[in-house]
Protein backbone atom coordinates (compact mmCIF):
# COMPACT_ATOMS: atom_id res chain seq x y z
CA UNK A 1 0.00 0.00 0.00
CA UNK A 2 1.24 3.39 -1.09
CA UNK A 3 2.39 5.61 2.10
CA UNK A 4 0.52 8.41 1.45
CA UNK A 5 1.90 10.56 4.60
CA UNK A 6 4.80 10.14 3.15
CA UNK A 7 4.39 10.78 -1.09
CA UNK A 8 1.48 13.21 -0.38
CA UNK A 9 1.87 15.69 3.09
CA UNK A 10 5.92 15.47 3.28
CA UNK A 11 6.65 15.07 -0.52
CA UNK A 12 4.17 16.61 -2.48
CA UNK A 13 2.77 19.25 -0.63
CA UNK A 14 6.41 20.79 0.38
CA UNK A 15 8.08 20.32 -3.54
CA UNK A 16 4.62 22.33 -4.36
CA UNK A 17 5.72 25.23 -2.09
CA UNK A 18 8.73 25.53 -4.40
CA UNK A 19 6.72 25.43 -7.68
CA UNK A 20 7.85 21.99 -9.12
CA UNK A 21 7.29 18.31 -7.71
CA UNK A 22 9.70 16.04 -8.40
CA UNK A 23 8.33 13.11 -9.86
CA UNK A 24 11.41 11.50 -11.71
CA UNK A 25 10.89 14.60 -13.71
CA UNK A 26 9.88 17.90 -12.84
CA UNK A 27 6.40 18.96 -13.13
CA UNK A 28 5.66 22.92 -12.70
CA UNK A 29 2.87 23.13 -9.73
CA UNK A 30 2.85 25.73 -7.15
CA UNK A 31 0.55 26.45 -3.98
CA UNK A 32 1.12 27.20 -0.60
CA UNK A 33 -0.47 24.49 2.39
CA UNK A 34 -2.75 25.43 5.23
CA UNK A 35 -4.11 22.58 7.61
CA UNK A 36 -7.44 22.86 9.94
CA UNK A 37 -6.17 21.17 13.41
CA UNK A 38 -7.84 21.30 16.31
CA UNK A 39 -10.64 24.55 14.64
CA UNK A 40 -7.07 26.62 14.01
CA UNK A 41 -6.01 26.79 10.54
CA UNK A 42 -2.29 26.42 10.79
CA UNK A 43 0.01 27.58 7.80
CA UNK A 44 2.44 24.10 6.87
CA UNK A 45 3.75 25.73 3.77
CA UNK A 46 3.95 29.41 2.17
CA UNK A 47 5.05 28.92 -1.53
CA UNK A 48 7.50 30.85 -3.18
CA UNK A 49 5.66 33.93 -4.95
CA UNK A 50 6.14 33.58 -9.56
CA UNK A 51 5.80 36.96 -11.32
CA UNK A 52 2.23 37.19 -12.90
CA UNK A 53 0.69 34.36 -10.91
CA UNK A 54 -1.81 33.51 -9.12
CA UNK A 55 -0.18 31.06 -6.42
CA UNK A 56 -3.56 29.03 -4.58
CA UNK A 57 -3.87 27.74 -1.13
CA UNK A 58 -4.60 24.48 0.00
CA UNK A 59 -6.73 23.94 3.48
CA UNK A 60 -6.70 20.79 4.41
CA UNK A 61 -9.54 20.18 6.69
CA UNK A 62 -9.63 16.16 7.62
CA UNK A 63 -5.92 14.64 6.80
CA UNK A 64 -7.63 11.04 7.20
CA UNK A 65 -10.34 11.40 5.10
CA UNK A 66 -8.05 13.30 2.45
CA UNK A 67 -5.76 10.20 2.45
CA UNK A 68 -8.59 8.07 1.89
CA UNK A 69 -9.67 9.44 -0.62
CA UNK A 70 -6.21 9.91 -2.05
CA UNK A 71 -6.08 6.40 -1.90
CA UNK A 72 -9.68 5.62 -3.54
CA UNK A 73 -8.55 7.47 -6.72
CA UNK A 74 -4.79 5.97 -6.89
CA UNK A 75 -6.78 2.57 -7.07
CA UNK A 76 -8.65 2.96 -10.12
CA UNK A 77 -6.04 5.44 -12.05
CA UNK A 78 -3.22 3.20 -11.51
CA UNK A 79 -5.60 0.29 -13.58
CA UNK A 80 -6.67 3.10 -15.84
CA UNK A 81 -3.73 5.03 -16.77
CA UNK A 82 -0.40 4.27 -18.74
CA UNK A 83 2.09 6.07 -17.18
CA UNK A 84 5.19 8.28 -18.62
CA UNK A 85 7.92 5.49 -19.45
CA UNK A 86 9.89 8.11 -16.91
CA UNK A 87 7.97 7.29 -14.12
CA UNK A 88 10.20 4.11 -13.17
CA UNK A 89 9.70 2.95 -9.57
CA UNK A 90 6.41 2.40 -7.65
CA UNK A 91 6.57 5.58 -4.93
CA UNK A 92 7.08 7.59 -8.38
CA UNK A 93 4.36 6.33 -10.26
CA UNK A 94 1.98 7.12 -7.61
CA UNK A 95 3.67 10.63 -7.16
CA UNK A 96 3.20 11.34 -10.85
CA UNK A 97 -0.66 10.00 -10.70
CA UNK A 98 -1.07 12.67 -7.91
CA UNK A 99 0.68 15.22 -8.84
CA UNK A 100 -1.08 14.72 -12.71
CA UNK A 101 -4.68 15.14 -11.06
CA UNK A 102 -3.68 18.44 -9.38
CA UNK A 103 -3.10 20.17 -12.31
CA UNK A 104 -7.12 19.77 -12.86
CA UNK A 105 -7.96 21.64 -9.70
CA UNK A 106 -10.73 23.58 -9.74
CA UNK A 107 -11.00 27.10 -7.71
CA UNK A 108 -13.37 25.23 -5.59
CA UNK A 109 -11.32 22.40 -4.91
CA UNK A 110 -8.18 24.04 -3.16
CA UNK A 111 -10.96 24.87 -0.02
CA UNK A 112 -11.46 20.97 -0.26
CA UNK A 113 -8.94 19.09 -1.76
CA UNK A 114 -10.88 15.58 -1.04
CA UNK A 115 -13.61 16.62 -3.86
CA UNK A 116 -10.84 16.61 -6.39
CA UNK A 117 -10.10 13.15 -5.90
CA UNK A 118 -13.44 11.87 -5.14
CA UNK A 119 -14.87 13.44 -8.42
CA UNK A 120 -12.56 12.44 -10.80
CA UNK A 121 -12.48 8.54 -8.78
CA UNK A 122 -16.13 8.93 -10.18
CA UNK A 123 -15.03 10.27 -13.72
CA UNK A 124 -12.80 7.02 -14.18
CA UNK A 125 -15.67 4.59 -12.35
CA UNK A 126 -18.48 5.89 -14.68
CA UNK A 127 -19.88 3.73 -17.56
CA UNK A 128 -22.57 5.00 -18.75
CA UNK A 129 -21.19 5.86 -22.46
CA UNK A 130 -19.35 2.86 -22.58
CA UNK A 131 -21.34 1.68 -25.28
CA UNK A 132 -19.65 4.37 -27.64
CA UNK A 133 -16.25 2.34 -27.11
CA UNK A 134 -15.27 1.57 -30.59
CA UNK A 135 -17.85 4.12 -32.10
CA UNK A 136 -21.64 3.79 -32.99
CA UNK A 137 -23.25 5.49 -35.58
CA UNK A 138 -25.97 7.14 -33.97
CA UNK A 139 -27.73 8.15 -37.60
CA UNK A 140 -27.66 10.27 -41.21
CA UNK A 141 -27.64 13.49 -41.29
CA UNK A 142 -29.67 14.79 -44.20
CA UNK A 143 -27.69 18.11 -44.24
CA UNK A 144 -24.38 16.86 -43.64
CA UNK A 145 -24.94 14.16 -45.85
CA UNK A 146 -23.30 11.62 -44.07
CA UNK A 147 -23.30 8.88 -41.04
CA UNK A 148 -22.52 10.24 -37.53
CA UNK A 149 -20.27 8.50 -35.38
CA UNK A 150 -19.66 8.97 -32.00
CA UNK A 151 -16.46 6.98 -29.75
CA UNK A 152 -15.96 6.83 -26.29
CA UNK A 153 -12.09 7.40 -26.18
CA UNK A 154 -9.81 7.00 -22.86
CA UNK A 155 -7.22 10.08 -22.65
CA UNK A 156 -3.92 10.72 -21.45
CA UNK A 157 -3.07 11.08 -17.94
CA UNK A 158 -1.77 14.60 -18.58
CA UNK A 159 -5.33 15.47 -20.00
CA UNK A 160 -8.78 16.84 -17.96
CA UNK A 161 -10.27 13.90 -17.62
CA UNK A 162 -10.18 10.19 -18.47
CA UNK A 163 -12.44 10.03 -21.45
CA UNK A 164 -13.33 12.39 -24.41
CA UNK A 165 -16.17 11.97 -26.93
CA UNK A 166 -14.91 12.00 -30.32
CA UNK A 167 -17.41 12.80 -33.24
CA UNK A 168 -16.49 12.40 -36.66
CA UNK A 169 -18.66 11.88 -39.85
CA UNK A 170 -18.57 9.07 -42.48
CA UNK A 171 -19.32 8.55 -45.98
CA UNK A 172 -21.68 5.01 -46.48
CA UNK A 173 -18.38 2.76 -47.46
CA UNK A 174 -16.90 4.28 -44.03
CA UNK A 175 -14.43 6.81 -44.62
CA UNK A 176 -13.90 9.59 -42.56
CA UNK A 177 -15.17 12.77 -44.36
CA UNK A 178 -14.57 14.94 -41.19
CA UNK A 179 -13.54 14.82 -37.64
CA UNK A 180 -14.96 16.90 -34.85
CA UNK A 181 -12.89 18.44 -32.26
CA UNK A 182 -12.51 15.87 -28.82
CA UNK A 183 -15.25 16.73 -25.47
CA UNK A 184 -13.28 16.23 -22.53
CA UNK A 185 -15.99 15.67 -19.78
CA UNK A 186 -16.58 13.43 -16.66
CA UNK A 187 -19.62 12.30 -15.12
CA UNK A 188 -19.69 13.17 -10.82
CA UNK A 189 -22.65 12.69 -8.35
CA UNK A 190 -25.65 13.74 -11.38
CA UNK A 191 -23.22 16.15 -12.52
CA UNK A 192 -21.58 16.28 -16.00
CA UNK A 193 -18.72 18.38 -16.31
CA UNK A 194 -17.28 19.60 -19.68
CA UNK A 195 -13.90 20.67 -19.44
CA UNK A 196 -12.27 21.46 -22.98
CA UNK A 197 -13.39 21.00 -26.63
CA UNK A 198 -10.02 20.70 -28.37
CA UNK A 199 -8.10 18.84 -31.41
CA UNK A 200 -9.66 19.40 -34.56
CA UNK A 201 -7.84 17.10 -37.19
CA UNK A 202 -6.57 19.05 -40.26
CA UNK A 203 -6.04 15.91 -41.82
CA UNK A 204 -9.95 15.32 -42.63
CA UNK A 205 -10.69 18.92 -43.29
CA UNK A 206 -13.25 18.60 -45.95
CA UNK A 207 -14.32 22.35 -47.20
CA UNK A 208 -17.77 21.43 -48.38
CA UNK A 209 -18.53 20.13 -44.87
CA UNK A 210 -17.10 23.11 -43.35
CA UNK A 211 -19.43 25.45 -45.58
CA UNK A 212 -22.19 23.60 -44.28
CA UNK A 213 -21.26 23.63 -40.84
CA UNK A 214 -21.22 27.55 -41.07
CA UNK A 215 -25.24 27.43 -41.48
CA UNK A 216 -24.95 27.80 -37.29
CA UNK A 217 -25.12 30.98 -38.40
CA UNK A 218 -28.69 30.58 -38.80
CA UNK A 219 -30.85 32.12 -36.47
CA UNK A 220 -28.25 34.23 -35.08
CA UNK A 221 -26.80 36.60 -37.23
CA UNK A 222 -30.21 37.48 -38.24
CA UNK A 223 -29.31 39.87 -35.48
CA UNK A 224 -27.53 42.40 -36.97
CA UNK A 225 -25.97 44.02 -34.35
CA UNK A 226 -24.86 40.51 -32.85
CA UNK A 227 -22.04 41.04 -34.98
CA UNK A 228 -20.95 44.66 -33.69
CA UNK A 229 -18.44 44.03 -30.87
CA UNK A 230 -19.37 47.20 -29.71
CA UNK A 231 -22.96 46.52 -29.13
CA UNK A 232 -22.12 42.88 -28.76
CA UNK A 233 -18.36 42.97 -26.46
CA UNK A 234 -18.85 38.99 -25.90
CA UNK A 235 -18.69 38.47 -29.28
CA UNK A 236 -21.00 35.67 -29.32
CA UNK A 237 -21.07 35.94 -33.07
CA UNK A 238 -17.50 34.37 -33.30
CA UNK A 239 -17.52 30.85 -32.63
CA UNK A 240 -16.34 27.99 -34.21
CA UNK A 241 -18.99 26.11 -35.92
CA UNK A 242 -17.14 22.32 -35.35
CA UNK A 243 -17.56 23.23 -32.04
CA UNK A 244 -21.18 23.71 -31.42
CA UNK A 245 -21.96 20.94 -33.56
CA UNK A 246 -19.92 18.93 -31.35
CA UNK A 247 -21.57 20.05 -28.25
CA UNK A 248 -25.43 19.61 -30.10
CA UNK A 249 -24.01 15.79 -30.56
CA UNK A 250 -22.96 15.31 -27.03
CA UNK A 251 -25.09 17.02 -24.77
CA UNK A 252 -27.84 15.06 -25.00
CA UNK A 253 -26.18 11.74 -25.45
CA UNK A 254 -24.66 12.27 -21.87
CA UNK A 255 -27.91 13.92 -20.67
CA UNK A 256 -30.07 10.13 -22.19
CA UNK A 257 -27.28 8.08 -21.09
CA UNK A 258 -25.71 9.68 -17.67
CA UNK A 259 -29.05 10.71 -16.29
CA UNK A 260 -27.36 13.96 -15.02
CA UNK A 261 -28.84 16.68 -13.91
CA UNK A 262 -26.89 19.09 -14.41
CA UNK A 263 -24.13 20.21 -16.30
CA UNK A 264 -20.85 22.12 -15.23
CA UNK A 265 -17.85 24.06 -17.68
CA UNK A 266 -14.95 24.57 -15.37
CA UNK A 267 -13.99 28.28 -16.70
CA UNK A 268 -10.21 28.15 -15.13
CA UNK A 269 -7.92 25.66 -13.74
CA UNK A 270 -5.18 27.54 -11.84
CA UNK A 271 -2.15 25.52 -11.97
CA UNK A 272 -2.57 24.71 -15.81
CA UNK A 273 -2.26 28.45 -16.02
CA UNK A 274 0.32 29.25 -13.71
CA UNK A 275 3.02 26.05 -15.23
CA UNK A 276 4.33 27.94 -18.40
CA UNK A 277 5.12 31.13 -16.42
CA UNK A 278 6.72 29.02 -13.49
CA UNK A 279 8.91 26.78 -15.86
CA UNK A 280 10.41 29.69 -17.74
CA UNK A 281 11.24 31.57 -14.30
CA UNK A 282 12.46 28.46 -13.07
CA UNK A 283 14.52 28.02 -16.29
CA UNK A 284 15.63 31.61 -15.94
CA UNK A 285 17.28 30.94 -12.30
CA UNK A 286 18.74 28.25 -13.06
CA UNK A 287 20.80 29.31 -15.89
CA UNK A 288 21.85 33.18 -14.63
CA UNK A 289 24.99 32.25 -14.57
CA UNK A 290 25.13 31.09 -18.06
CA UNK A 291 23.66 33.75 -19.61
CA UNK A 292 26.55 34.27 -22.25
CA UNK A 293 26.23 30.71 -24.04
CA UNK A 294 24.49 31.10 -27.19
CA UNK A 295 22.90 27.51 -27.14
CA UNK A 296 21.16 28.67 -23.09
CA UNK A 297 20.58 32.39 -24.82
CA UNK A 298 18.06 30.30 -27.14
CA UNK A 299 16.49 27.95 -24.90
CA UNK A 300 15.91 30.94 -22.60
CA UNK A 301 14.51 33.29 -25.64
CA UNK A 302 12.25 30.29 -26.93
CA UNK A 303 10.68 30.04 -23.40
CA UNK A 304 10.69 33.95 -23.09
CA UNK A 305 8.21 33.84 -26.27
CA UNK A 306 6.03 31.00 -24.67
CA UNK A 307 5.36 33.03 -22.00
CA UNK A 308 4.72 36.68 -23.71
CA UNK A 309 1.85 34.93 -25.77
CA UNK A 310 0.58 32.47 -23.32
CA UNK A 311 -1.69 34.58 -21.24
CA UNK A 312 -3.19 36.23 -24.25
CA UNK A 313 -3.91 32.76 -25.91
CA UNK A 314 -4.82 31.25 -23.08
CA UNK A 315 -7.50 33.51 -22.20
CA UNK A 316 -8.52 33.86 -26.08
CA UNK A 317 -8.64 30.11 -25.46
CA UNK A 318 -10.71 30.15 -22.44
CA UNK A 319 -13.20 33.00 -23.40
CA UNK A 320 -14.02 31.13 -26.65
CA UNK A 321 -14.63 28.13 -24.66
CA UNK A 322 -17.05 29.47 -22.39
CA UNK A 323 -18.37 31.20 -25.36
CA UNK A 324 -19.66 27.94 -26.93
CA UNK A 325 -22.02 27.30 -24.02
CA UNK A 326 -23.59 30.88 -24.23
CA UNK A 327 -24.13 30.44 -27.60
CA UNK A 328 -26.12 27.19 -27.37
CA UNK A 329 -28.02 29.06 -24.50
CA UNK A 330 -29.20 31.14 -27.45
CA UNK A 331 -30.71 28.77 -29.81
CA UNK A 332 -31.92 26.24 -27.92
CA UNK A 333 -35.26 26.94 -25.44
CA UNK A 334 -34.29 23.42 -23.55
CA UNK A 335 -30.46 24.54 -22.76
CA UNK A 336 -30.51 26.96 -19.90
CA UNK A 337 -27.41 28.80 -18.14
CA UNK A 338 -28.46 28.69 -14.21
CA UNK A 339 -24.93 30.73 -13.46
CA UNK A 340 -22.53 32.06 -15.38
CA UNK A 341 -18.86 31.80 -14.12
CA UNK A 342 -17.20 33.28 -10.75
CA UNK A 343 -21.86 34.08 -9.96
CA UNK A 344 -21.17 31.12 -7.39
CA UNK A 345 -17.83 29.50 -8.18
CA UNK A 346 -15.12 29.11 -10.93
CA UNK A 347 -18.02 27.46 -13.90
CA UNK A 348 -20.23 28.23 -15.65
CA UNK A 349 -23.67 25.86 -14.92
CA UNK A 350 -26.34 24.79 -17.06
CA UNK A 351 -29.40 22.28 -17.45
CA UNK A 352 -30.92 20.90 -20.03
CA UNK A 353 -34.79 20.37 -20.33
CA UNK A 354 -35.92 17.15 -22.23
CA UNK A 355 -38.24 19.46 -25.12
CA UNK A 356 -36.06 20.74 -27.89
CA UNK A 357 -37.00 23.72 -29.60
CA UNK A 358 -33.86 25.04 -31.85
CA UNK A 359 -33.82 28.11 -34.14
CA UNK A 360 -31.07 26.70 -36.16
CA UNK A 361 -31.73 23.82 -38.64
CA UNK A 362 -28.25 22.37 -38.43
CA UNK A 363 -28.08 22.16 -34.66
CA UNK A 364 -31.76 20.69 -34.14
CA UNK A 365 -31.29 18.24 -36.84
CA UNK A 366 -27.92 17.42 -35.00
CA UNK A 367 -29.70 17.52 -31.44
CA UNK A 368 -32.14 15.39 -32.29
CA UNK A 369 -30.34 12.69 -34.05
CA UNK A 370 -28.39 12.22 -31.19
CA UNK A 371 -31.40 12.93 -27.95
CA UNK A 372 -33.49 9.77 -30.18
CA UNK A 373 -30.77 7.69 -30.40
CA UNK A 374 -31.02 4.69 -28.06
CA UNK A 375 -29.26 1.75 -27.67
CA UNK A 376 -30.95 -1.54 -27.31
CA UNK A 377 -28.20 -2.96 -24.86
CA UNK A 378 -25.91 -1.00 -22.50
CA UNK A 379 -23.60 -3.72 -21.06
CA UNK A 380 -22.50 -2.95 -17.31
CA UNK A 381 -19.62 -2.89 -15.77
CA UNK A 382 -17.43 -2.98 -18.70
CA UNK A 383 -14.18 -0.88 -19.32
CA UNK A 384 -12.56 0.93 -21.62
CA UNK A 385 -8.92 -0.49 -22.67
Amino acid sequence: MDDIEQIFFKEIIKEAGTGYIDCGFFVPICFSTKELVNGQICEIINAKSFDNTMIPTVLIKDRQQLTNDIVSYLAVAKDFYQLDPRVNDSNNKSKYIITSLLANTLVSDFEDLSQLFKRHTNFILDDSLIDFVGGKNIGYSDTLKSNVIVSLDKQSIVEETPYGINIRLEDELGNTLYQFPTIRYGISDNKAYIYAIQGKSNATNNKKIERILRKVGEGFDEKGSEKDPISNPENLYSINPWSLVALSIAIPLIKNYSNVDEFVVPYFLVNRWNAVEISYQILKEKYKNQMSSPKVKKIIDRKKEQVESHDTIQRNITDKFIRNFRRLDHHFSNINIESFQLDLDSSLHFKVDNECKCNNVLLSELYNLSNNYIEKSKPFGSKVN
